[in-house]
């Protein structure tokens, strides 16, 4: 069974979005999916944790870090992950996992660790399919000239994450 919380985002960092909610769900394996506000996915139906179990463990543990974090504060997450896909997609993950608070790479340097420049759009599509926003940090993920692309929670989101991080971006709106 899934369970799941919601937290709600400061409008500091995302002061246009309509639904500010910020959707987490786990199951006993860890952290399954964290939903942006701005997407539309299906989202499944869950049930509030049960005190004591794994998934209260994980989503109370989470809750608290993605709070500190979206005040500012720098975190290292610690919750199990249980990510479903590809091994393409979980390789790809892994490289945006490792991208440092406060630092950025573009899909060019992803692909470029993979071996690969040519696999720049295929690091792209992964990042999209992230299940994890936040926690696989791909709104560090940059265009090789500087400039912000694509993000599923929107790119004045992810200007607004990066400028928590306090990093200057070449986004015009």
């Amino acid at each position: 069974m899934i369970s799941g919380v919601q937290i709600i985002i400061p409008k500091s960092v995302c002061n246009i979005c309509v639904n500010r909610t910020l959707t987490l769900l786990a199951d006993k394996k860890g952290l399954c999916q964290i939903i942006l506000p701005q997407t539309k996915p299906d989202i499944p139906d869950f049930s509030a944790p049960k005190k004591g179990s794994a998934a209260f463990e994980i989503l109370t543990k989470t809750s608290f870090q993605i709070s500190q974090y979206l005040q500012g504060m720098q975190v290292t997450f610690t919750e199990s992950l249980y990510l479903k896909g590809t091994i393409f997609q979980q390789k790809i993950w892994n490289l945006i996992k490792d991208i440092p608070y406060g630092k950025t790479k573009s899909y060019k340097d992803l692909a470029l660790q993979l071996g690969d420049a040519n696999k720049a759009r295929a690091v792209g599509n992964c990042a999209n399919k992230n299940p994890l926003p936040l926690i696989i940090p791909c709104h560090r993920v940059i265009g090789s000239n500087g400039s912000l692309t694509g993000f599923a929670g929107g790119l004045d989101l992810k200007k607004n994450l990066l400028r928590l991080e306090g990093i200057k971006t070449k986004f015009k709106q």
